[in-house]
C-alpha cells in the first residue's frame, strides 16, 4: 500500500510520521509551512499590537507549548533515504496535487496542515485514496482551533481526546472512525496535559493505520450528521485575551476536580476505536 503523509513542519508532526515510519512503509512525506496567500493575510497594525498585549498572559501556554515542541525534537531519529520528503508553502500546492495524480496513494495521513481543497480530496477519491485526519479534540463536540485541549479548559468542560476521521473539505466536519477521551488524573502541569493528549492522538492514530494496513478491518465511519448533537466549532480569532485568561484560570482553580468529576452529557457519545472495527 503506498502511503502519503502531509503535515506541518513543527517538530510535534515530525515526531507523528517517525512513530508511523515504525508500524509501515511510507512513500513520501509532504512538510508544509503553512503559508497562506499574502493577498488574504493582510494584517493591520492594530491586530499586531493585539498580539504583544497578549503575550504575558499567554506565556503559559506558550512555555508550555516550546516544551512540548523541544520534547518531540530530542525523540527525532533519521527516516530512511528512500522516503521522499518534500517541503511546500501549503500543502493545497501543485506539486501534492501532482503527486496524488501520477503517483496514486492509496493512503494520505494528514495532521495539522491547513485546510485540504476540494481539488486534493478529489483527485485522492478518483484513485480510490482514503484520507485519514488526526483531530486533537473529540468531534463532533470539540472542533476548530488553535487548540482544542485549551478550549475545554477556557469553558471548563474536560472533554478531552482525540479523534480520527476521514478528510472532507469542512472544519474538523469529517465521518468519524474512532473518539477517544485521554486518560488525565488532574494533577497535570499545563506542559502534561498537552504531552498526554498528543501521545494519545499519536497512538490512537497509529493503531487505526496499523489496522487499515494489515487489512485487518473494514472502515466503519460514523458521518457527523448522524450525530444528534453537534457541538462547538471554535475559531482561532475567538481566542481572545479574556479566553486565554479564562482558560488558564481555570486550569489553575477548576482542572483537577473538574476531571475528576467530568461525566459525558446527554447524548454525546464516545467511539472507542476497539468497538468500532469490524474484521473482514
Amino acid at each position: 500500500m503506498k502511503i502519503a503523509i502531509f503535515i506541518n513542519n513543527c517538530p510535534i508532526q515530525s515526531a507523528l510520521a517517525y512513530k508511523i515510519n515504525d508500524i509501515t512503509s511510507i512513500d513520501s512525506i509532504f512538510i508544509s509551512h503553512n503559508i497562506i496567500n499574502s493577498q488574504f493575510n493582510n494584517k493591520s497594525i492594530s491586530y499586531y499590537f493585539k498580539r504583544i498585549v497578549r503575550v504575558p498572559f499567554e506565556l503559559p501556554f506558550r512555555l508550555a507549548w516550546n516544551k512540548l515542541k523541544a520534547v518531540y525534537q530530542n525523540q527525532h531519529t533519521i527516516l530512511p533515504s528512500d522516503i521522499q520528503q518534500m517541503m511546500v508553502d501549503n500543502i493545497n500546492d501543485l506539486e501534492v496535487v501532482e503527486y496524488i495524480k501520477k503517483s496514486k496513494p492509496k493512503l494520505i495521513i494528514v495532521s495539522a496542515t491547513t485546510m485540504l481543497k476540494d481539488e486534493i480530496i478529489n483527485e485522492a477519491n478518483k484513485i480510490g485514496c482514503i484520507i485519514l485526519n488526526l483531530h486533537t479534540g473529540v468531534s463532533p463536540y470539540i472542533k476548530g482551533g488553535p487548540n482544542c485541549t485549551n478550549w475545554c479548559l477556557a469553558s471548563n468542560y474536560y472533554l478531552i481526546g482525540n479523534t480520527i476521521m476521514t478528510l472532507d473539505s469542512g472544519i474538523d466536519s469529517g465521518a468519524i472512525i474512532a473518539t477517544e477521551l485521554t486518560i488525565l488524573d488532574g494533577d497535570e502541569s499545563l506542559f502534561e496535559l498537552h504531552h498526554k493528549v498528543f501521545e494519545h492522538g499519536f497512538d490512537l492514530y497509529t493503531r487505526v493505520i496499523s489496522s487499515i494496513v494489515k487489512n485487518e478491518i473494514k472502515i466503519k465511519a460514523i458521518p457527523q450528521n448522524d450525530i444528534s448533537i453537534k457541538g462547538n466549532l471554535f475559531y482561532t480569532k475567538d481566542w481572545t485575551i479574556f479566553k486565554v485568561i479564562q482558560s488558564y484560570f481555570n486550569f489553575l482553580f477548576k482542572y483537577k476536580n473538574g476531571i475528576k468529576s467530568f461525566k459525558l452529557n446527554n447524548n454525546e457519545k464516545l467511539f472507542p476505536f476497539i468497538n468500532k472495527i469490524e474484521k473482514k
